[in-house]
């Protein structure tokens, strides 16, 4: 796996890795957990979750945002971690396990990228939200489906590349 690290490289908004998924990994209920990392940490903290995910102990892929995101003028980096179906709460609670398991105990946000296709961003778009040290999680609204001609583009893109 490359050693590169989110909080230097300015090629790309994003860093990703995929997981060892079956055909038809990415569909339209696919969703991600989303966890804030403050800069300073992003580097060490990075590894694990791509490591996780490569050997298939987390979701179907995960993203960091890089230093080149214009969202991070925050001081924060984003690392989304995604499950295939937002509405297998079994699934969806197993990846929010091993997340606490690797020190994300803080309160933590799922949604559903019908919802990120939609621009829905912040307060009221997630679909779960997980409070502090807590493994449970409460549904917030109605899951939002990704749109039919988006399941060939962004994430979903490359997942289906990878499992042709």
């Amino acid at each position: 796996m490359a050693k590169l690290q989110p909080s230097s490289c300015r090629d790309s908004l994003w860093l990703a890795v995929l997981g060892p998924i079956s055909a038809g990994g990415y569909g339209t209920w696919t969703g991600k957990w989303l966890l804030l990392v403050p800069a300073e940490e992003v580097d060490e903290r990075w590894p694990a979750i791509a490591g996780a995910t490569v050997v298939g102990f987390l979701g179907i892929a995960a993203k960091v945002s890089t230093a080149a995101h214009p969202r991070n003028a925050d001081g924060k980096h984003v690392i989304c971690v995604y499950t295939v179906d937002c509405q297998d709460h079994t699934d969806v609670a197993r990846v929010l396990a091993m997340l606490r398991y690797l020190g994300y105990n803080g309160r933590l946000s799922y949604k559903e990228d019908g919802m990120t296709y939609a621009g829905r961003y912040g307060r009221g778009a997630a679909l779960y939200v997980a409070q502090a040290g807590s493994n449970d999680f409460d549904q917030r609204r109605e899951p939002v489906p990704v749109p039919p001609e988006r399941l060939s583009s962004g994430m979903g893109a490359a997942l289906a590349a990878r499992t042709q």
